[in-house]
């Protein structure tokens, strides 16, 4: 079983790649409803209804990103509550130094 410390950086982590992905289906969205309303000023109506069913697809899903975030959000601070301020903090690691070798 995980530690409280451990379940709190997974759960910023699990955060941090939810609104990364939730930021991306935004901008597909608007890309998406933009060559809708090209579709639609060239009278192409079955094309403008396939980017527009694409977009509401879109939409629902980052709907349903944002309101699994805000609970992440919700449990995240019930850990932090939980755990002394010092052991909160992530410790920062010099990649640099320890990689070299790698690349």
């Amino acid at each position: 079983m995980d530690s409280p410390e451990g379940l709190l950086v997974r759960a910023r982590v699990m955060r941090r790649r939810l609104e990364d992905t939730n930021a991306k289906l935004q901008e597909k969205e608007k890309e998406l409803y933009e060559k809708c309303v090209i579709a639609i000023m060239n009278n192409d109506e079955g094309l403008a209804r396939c980017y527009a069913n694409l977009c509401c697809e879109l939409r629902e899903e980052s709907r349903d990103i944002s309101r699994f975030i805000t609970g992440l959000e919700k449990d995240i601070s019930a850990l932090e509550e939980k755990i002394p301020s010092s052991k909160s903090e992530v410790p920062v690691i010099r990649l640099g130094a320890y990689n070299r070798e790698f690349f």
